[in-house]
């Protein structure tokens, strides 16, 4: 079940990866941010009491634990030509930033190479339990497959986070002083950056 969810979520991530390759049209660059807000629960102590026994000696100490919520507030950014999200690579080749650009096109690499590997290492993982646990009778080989199993989906998983649009090689402070550059530049061919402040947005 683990496998199946983990290739569904790296299938779905590969979709909306914005691909590099394009080609500039001539419409405005721009960045648009957006505030993407979490929350989740956590365990914190927040005190400690003290035991005493019937003559006043310490008998021990307890922790003191209280559920909180926490939020974690982030920046989410992605790049557009006109009304078209594109890839980082391009708008960063676009605005002639070639060293981000090289950065990008690995880093989405790199995330494509590790789904590979790791939805291989699960088949081949399976596989090898089927074969040597119930035909073959190998433990060790058994016990490698286990392996493949176990570790093929967390790879294929951090392999998705690299290709997801939300996710990039290079900062935001950077694609903005890029863009500034070249708005001074090409005036005629860039836009301002938006900024749209939205708690949990989804693109």
């Amino acid at each position: 079940m683990k496998f199946i969810l983990v290739v569904s979520l790296c299938a779905s991530g590969c979709v909306s990866e914005v691909r590099a390759g394009g080609t500039s049209t001539g419409a405005p660059l721009r960045i648009e941010t957006r505030l993407h807000s979490e929350s989740f629960g956590t365990r914190e102590q927040v005190g400690t009491v003290q035991y005493t026994n019937s003559a006043g000696q310490n008998a021990g100490t307890a922790a003191i634990y209280e559920n909180r919520t926490v939020t974690v507030t982030k920046m989410l950014w992605r790049p557009f030509q006109g009304d078209e999200p594109i890839a980082d690579e391009d708008f960063f080749r676009f605005v002639g930033d070639t060293p981000a650009a090289e950065s990008s096109h690995a880093y989405r690499r790199r995330g494509r190479w590790m789904v590979r590997i790791g939805v291989g290492a699960s088949v081949l993982g399976a596989a090898g339990m089927i074969f040597f646990g119930a035909i073959d009778k190998n433990l060790n080989l058994f016990l490698v497959g286990c392996g493949g199993l176990m570790l093929g989906p967390s790879i294929a998983y951090f392999g998705f986070a690299y290709q997801h649009p939300d996710n990039h090689a290079m900062s935001l402070s950077r694609a903005q002083e890029v863009l500034q550059r070249y708005t001074e530049q090409h005036p005629a061919t860039t836009g301002t950056a938006i900024a749209v402040p939205i708690a949990s947005a989804i693109w």
